[in-house]
């Protein structure tokens, strides 16, 4: 028989280890970056963990997997500034728990942004990227098109979701005010305090 809380509790083990060092480090630095490699955290992922992981690592936040806070485990967290992301894949998903869940994580001072598993394998070009083809190709879309995208990149596919609490989380500076505007609905849409 084999034992299913074994990676849990290495995992919590390694974090034991590393969190008080890095907490240290960040009070004298605000360093927030380390090695996200430790430990083999991959292999224990969800296919939208994964997808989530891969924007987080895409977009460069400083957010790490199965951080421990409370007597949960956090999908991918930031715990400097005490900011979740979690993937509700129907499998794990109870609302009902959740909303337990978040509400003891936001008295210990966390902001927890949830993503549907939908909104995890949503795979959709980058605007900049996007906008920066189409306008070369001489097929220069409207602004009412360009701001149905954005809307629709933002909140409804995670890398819209990590590039907002990058901007707003970690003072990358925005673009313009169409970033600004999506990227606070999205902000604002995903908060378990505020959102679903």
């Amino acid at each position: 028989m084999t034992d299913s809380f074994a990676p849990f509790r290495h995992i919590r083990s390694f974090y034991a280890e590393a969190l008080p060092h890095w907490m240290e480090e960040y009070g004298r630095t605000k360093n927030m970056v380390h090695d996200p490699y430790g430990i083999d955290l991959t292999s224990h992922m969800t296919p939208i963990e994964f997808k989530t992981w891969q924007a987080i690592r895409t977009y460069d936040v400083p957010m790490y997997p199965q951080i421990p806070a409370l007597q949960y485990f956090l999908d991918f967290a930031n715990p400097f500034l005490k900011i979740a992301i979690e993937c509700d894949g129907k499998q794990w998903h109870n609302a009902e728990k959740d909303k337990v869940r978040d509400k003891r994580l936001r008295a210990d001072g966390w902001t927890i942004y949830r993503a549907t598993g939908k909104e995890c394998n949503r795979v959709m070009p980058d605007p900049w990227e996007r906008f920066h083809r189409e306008c070369s190709d001489d097929s220069t879309p409207t602004d009412e098109e360009q701001g149905a995208y954005w809307h629709d990149w933002f909140c409804n596919c995670i890398d819209g979701l990590v590039v907002a609490i990058k901007w707003s989380h970690f003072g990358k500076t925005a673009k313009d005010s169409e970033f600004h505007r999506h990227a606070g609905v999205t902000l604002a849409q995903h908060c378990s305090a505020t959102g679903r």
